[in-house]
């Protein structure tokens, strides 16, 4: 039970982390974009893309929780991951951003091109998830973690 709550929480701070990144990236773009708009729409805008981000961060954290169980993360390449980041933002991307738009009769290209940029913004994400994972301390690999309990024993 506890490794399943273990891996709840990586889901849901994975999601919270890609939502948060997508969002803060979102807002400035937009705003150079599309001066035109208010700052309201800017808002909805990348509360928008804030939440298709925490859905993609979310897909590609079950994705890896699902198919790479057994490989650490030294095993557990930034390509690897960037692949699973494709997949996952293009069939998230697939499943939300591309219905609604064409709910709403937006052209195809429109559609085609949701899904192309979901699959990108989902590789980059991951990538970087897994450079800054392999970067980070908070974590220590195994070895270090058995070096370290050797040496308080």
């Amino acid at each position: 039970m506890r490794a399943f709550f273990f891996r709840l929480r990586g889901v849901l701070g994975t999601a919270v982390v890609w939502g948060a990144l997508w969002a803060s990236l979102a807002f400035p773009y937009f705003a150079l974009l599309l001066r035109h708009l208010g700052l309201a729409d800017l808002a909805v805008l990348a509360k928008a893309w804030g939440l298709a981000g925490a859905g993609t961060g979310a897909t590609f954290a079950l994705l890896v929780v699902a198919f790479e169980r057994r490989r650490t993360l030294a095993k557990f390449s930034p390509l690897r991951a960037a692949t699973w980041g494709i997949l996952a933002g293009a069939g998230y991307g697939a499943a939300t951003i591309a219905r609604f738009l064409a709910h709403i009769g937006s052209p195809g290209t429109f559609i085609a091109n949701s899904i192309v940029l979901g699959g990108l913004l989902g590789g980059a994400s991951a990538a970087l998830t897994m450079v800054l994972a392999r970067r980070s301390t908070a974590v220590p690999a195994q070895d270090a973690h058995d070096e370290i309990a050797a040496s308080v024993r």
